[in-house]
């Protein structure tokens, strides 16, 4: 593929993650479904809670369905991330601050968040501290304020795909470690005192 032959954000999930687009589609019923659902995957607290119920053996069939349907939307959108993040595929859009048409800086790529339908992609910092990116690591703080203790000295990957789990398509890693390095802190200030 060259620069001379651009694929619209829409049919990206066919052409560079077809496997598992098919095995989504089939899941999901349709193009229009699966697309959807890459869209727009469902809160993280309902997976978290749905994981929880599986878990315990209960939800039977329906909720393991849609877990399912969740963890290879998730696999699917991180796949995705990575092919942009590794310089694999090149992602052009407008820069907001600037207005201008450019190609997405491979750092940016693992806190995208795509939106399929729309032809869509965009960054959670775009906001800057006091924005969205804000608000999630703010929370992610006190999430692992509250679930570290439970844990005891938990390490960082575990603790990452807990919190993934618990928010879903607010999860971005720079989020994470952001939280990580604050929770961190916080706690080291409290024990120096």
């Amino acid at each position: 593929m060259t620069a001379r032959d651009p694929i619209k954000l829409r049919d990206a999930p066919t052409r560079f993650l077809n496997t598992a687009w098919l095995r989504l589609m089939d899941l999901k019923g349709s193009d229009a479904k699966a697309v959807e659902t890459l869209s727009h995957p469902g809160p993280g607290m309902l997976a978290y809670y749905r994981r929880q119920v599986i878990a315990a053996g209960r939800g039977g069939q329906e909720a393991r369905a849609q877990e399912d349907i969740s963890a290879l939307a998730e696999k699917m959108i991180a796949s995705f991330r990575e092919l942009g993040a590794s310089g694999q595929i090149i992602g052009h859009g407008i820069y907001s601050w600037a207005g201008l048409r450019q190609p997405i800086p491979l750092e940016l790529w693992p806190d995208l968040r795509f939106d399929f339908e729309a032809n869509n992609a965009s960054d959670d910092d775009q906001d800057g501290p006091a924005g969205s990116q804000g608000d999630i690591v703010a929370r992610i703080v006190a999430w692992l304020t509250q679930h570290r203790p439970e844990n005891g000295k938990a390490p960082k990957k575990m603790l990452a795909a807990d919190a993934r789990a618990e928010f879903g398509s607010g999860y971005t890693e720079r989020a994470f470690n952001e939280a990580y390095k604050r929770s961190t802190n916080a706690g080291e200030d409290a024990r120096g005192k």
